[in-house]
């Protein structure tokens, strides 16, 4: 045999162990891509699939596509990568999401309607379609997306801190749980109508809700009227009134809670909350710190001590104090105050704060500008007498409490 021969021969397998041996590091040094956002419906089990890789939104459609299941693998409508399968509203009992391990953004969408009633009708409560949430490792942000109607919204605690239950159609049992604790920020944007969103458990939500590890809470509440009740979270959540007449309402918690929507320092503790000079534009308690706090004309205290920061705050805003000690304090307010707490409710009126409607205070702490018009009575509180203080130095430099009288 031609020796040429032989090495042309063996030429081709010799190349072949080459080129695997390339492929195989070139697969060992890029390493496996990782699974795109995808959804998928299983109708034997009546159950949708929704994979994350990164991001990904959930909706219900309207119009051609109602009833519709629809997803994208991005946050934002329309959501352009169409149904879900064949999946709706009536065919589906159950929609499992999963995470990727990198932070991840579930949205869940109701502005085209509620994920209801399912395939099968539930026994008690309000038929709907289960979601089952893990998001997996990661800094990982649920958002729920409200109806453009009333909406009665609980976010608690399903079993431990940050394990999130959700109950959005005003039931007795949540429509979203998760399996473990990796849901770290929750967002909720209450949408058009008077939204009643809190984040104090129930409605077989369990607890009150608590972000784990350095997560946040955001409630947007939109259009109209709404109520946004916080929890106790350690963070610094975000609560968002929007445009109309919305209201914080702290009034089951049972701690000392101060309320100042005004740009300006509130540092005057009549009732002794406690808290020190809150910042400007927060809700502040021991427990949840400082949260920020914007456009919120009404403010709900509870059983403890509350403040409200008041002044050079436009409009008329509601202050509803609880049966603690409560108090409101105008001390920066740059006109004179008139207050009158012979009935119940009350009024604080002045040119640069409006009126005021306030029930069940005991203390009022007025301006430099000039002593409150009209005696307060006892029979507006329920523990004790009222006291008024005012400060007839003005506050710059702040007045001290030996500058400061009891009007009686």
């Amino acid at each position: 045999m031609n020796p040429y021969d032989r090495l042309r021969r063996f030429r081709p397998a010799r190349l072949a162990v080459i080129t695997f041996v390339v492929a195989a590091f070139v697969g060992i040094v890029a390493g496996p891509a990782s699974a795109a956002t995808g959804c998928t419906y299983n109708a034997a089990t009546q159950t949708v699939a929704f994979t994350l890789d990164d991001n990904g939104i959930l909706t219900v459609g309207t119009g051609a596509d109602n009833g519709k299941i629809l997803w994208d693998n991005d946050t934002s409508l329309p959501a352009s990568q169409g149904q879900c399968g064949a999946a709706t509203v009536t065919n589906t009992d159950t929609v499992n999401v999963t995470g990727d391990g990198d932070p991840n953004t579930f949205v869940m969408d109701e502005t085209g309607g509620l994920f209801a009633p399912g395939n099968t009708s539930e026994a008690s409560g309000s038929s709907e379609i289960e979601f089952s949430v893990d998001l997996a490792a990661g800094t990982d942000i649920y958002q729920l997306n409200g109806q453009n109607v009333a909406d009665s919204i609980v976010v608690g605690n399903n079993s431990s801190a940050g394990q999130l239950a959700v109950n959005i159609d005003g039931d007795d049992d949540p429509d979203l749980t998760s399996t473990n604790t990796n849901t770290e920020n929750v967002t909720v944007n209450a949408n058009s109508g008077d939204d009643s969103v809190s984040f104090q458990g129930g409605s077989g939500t369990g607890a009150a809700y608590t972000a784990p590890g350095a997560g946040v809470i955001t409630a947007n509440g939109g259009n109209n009227n709404d109520t946004i009740k916080p929890s106790l979270s350690a963070n610094v959540d975000s609560w968002n009134g929007d445009s109309g007449l919305d209201t914080i309402d702290g009034s089951a918690l049972g701690v000392n809670e101060v309320f100042n929507p005004s740009a300006t320092q509130c540092d005057q503790d009549l009732a002794g909350d406690g808290l020190g000079t809150p910042a400007t534009l927060t809700y502040t308690t021991a427990a949840g710190g400082a949260d920020a706090m914007t456009t919120f004309e009404n403010f709900t205290g509870g059983t403890a001590k509350d403040r409200y920061c008041g002044s050079n705050v436009a409009g008329a805003n509601t202050f509803t104090a609880g049966t603690g000690e409560d108090a409101a304090t105008y001390e920066d307010n740059t006109t004179a105050i008139t207050a009158d707490l012979s009935t119940s409710p009350g009024t604080v009126v002045s040119t640069s704060a409006g009126t005021d409607t306030v029930t069940g205070l005991e203390d009022v702490y007025g301006t430099g500008f000039q002593t409150p018009s009209s005696t307060p009575s006892s029979t507006t509180s329920s523990t004790a007498t009222p006291t008024w203080t005012w400060c007839p130095t003005p506050r710059s430099p702040a007045p001290t409490t030996s500058t400061c009288r009891p009007i009686t």
